[in-house]
This record gives structure tokens, sequence and C-alpha cells, in this order.
């Protein structure tokens, strides 16, 4: 895991304790709640873009932004369900190579070669 949650029980809800050090080059080791600027400095210059989605709502991710996602239930229901769907990119490069040309992925040849019939 790369959280570890607890839970409070006067408010029945689920909160992070701590953000885990990542072994995974797609996971920032910057715990935006309560980051180490001495550690990583150029965080203090990120730029935040925060929206709000709504029952039916999806959010699009492109190929390697880094993101947090923080999930609360419905204030009716008290529910919440939040679904990840990880999909190969139609054009990728190697990570974490910042100069590397996007090339074709070849995950997507059968459209190539053989394409539908629509």
């Amino acid at each position: 895991p790369e959280a570890i949650l607890g839970f409070d029980k006067k408010r029945n809800k689920f909160y992070r304790k701590s953000l885990l050090e990542s072994t995974s080059m797609v996971m920032s080791p910057v715990d935006i709640l309560n980051p180490q600027l001495k550690r990583f400095p150029k965080f203090s210059n990120a730029k935040r873009i925060q929206c709000e989605l709504k029952q039916g709502d999806i959010l699009f991710m492109p190929a390697f932004w880094w993101h947090e996602v923080q999930s609360y239930p419905d204030t009716k229901e008290n529910r919440n369900l939040a679904v990840n769907f990880w999909y190969e990119p139609f054009f990728t490069k190697e990570f974490p190579c910042i100069d590397c040309r996007l090339y074709f992925n070849t995950h997507y040849n059968h459209l190539l070669y053989n394409p539908p019939n629509i």
C-alpha cells in the first residue's frame, strides 16, 4: 500500500495518517498535505488544479500525470465509490525520460492492420 489510513470513529470518516515512501516510478514521494520542501523544493512552484466530480461524472487523467485524489462520501447516502481504469496510451514513451519522443504504442497495431468495419 502507498498510504496508511486511520478511521475517526467520532466523525465516522477515514483519513490518511501518512504517505509511505514509494518504490514505483509513477507515484510521487511528495505528501501534498505535508510537503517536505527542503527535500522537494520545486514542489513550492507546483500549480494546483482542483475539481469536484458529481454523480455520473468522469475525469480523464493523461498518462504520466501525477495527481492526488481525495474522495468523500455522499452527504445523504453516506457512500462513495471511485474506480480507476488503466489503459494503454495510444502514444507512449519511455518513462521517466523527459527528452524521449512519443512513439506509437504497438498495443494498437490491430487498429492499423485490421480496422473495424464501421
